[in-house]
């Protein structure tokens, strides 16, 4: 698990992925942040991006239900705890995650809409093939711990 105790401008993860050149993908974690957001505190959220190059557009999932469409240009750069204002940098204090990151995936292609499900349930899926939570590649900036991922036990 990936922990961002504080907002900053500077605290980040880059992940490498496996692959350079991509036309589509889809990129789902699981977060727990710490702070008052549109959706329920203390509980597991799944977030998934999925972009597709052809047609640039870039849709936001949360918890299974689709949120936003954009539509972007450009190779992706994978930064988790920011939001890029400028191609991999421009972070703003406001706009940095404070909470905890786990089960970073990341497909070489749009998972539709069942596989986006199925993940956000934790069910059976396909672990990413371009980045896969097990064998995480990845650069720290800042000050972004390393923890075990805090489960709840079921009597």
């Amino acid at each position: 698990m990936l922990v961002f105790r504080v907002e900053t401008d500077t605290d980040h993860i880059k992940i490498t992925p496996s692959q350079s050149s991509l036309h589509a993908l889809t990129v789902c974690h699981r977060e727990r942040p710490y702070t008052n957001v549109d959706y329920a505190p203390n509980k597991w959220h799944s977030i998934c991006t999925t972009w597709d190059w052809s047609s640039g557009l870039l849709q936001l999932w949360l918890n299974g239900q689709p949120l936003t469409k954009k539509y972007i240009n450009g190779n992706a750069i994978i930064v988790l705890g920011q939001e890029q204002d400028s191609h991999g940098g421009g972070f703003d204090i406001k706009q940095s995650f404070q909470g905890m990151l786990t089960d970073v995936h990341m497909w070489n292609y749009v998972l539709s809409t069942c596989e986006i499900q199925s993940y956000m349930k934790d069910q059976f899926y396909t672990p990413g093939n371009v980045v896969t939570w097990k064998a995480l590649d990845f650069a720290i900036t800042g000050n972004v711990q390393i923890e075990d991922k805090q489960t709840s036990c079921n009597n």
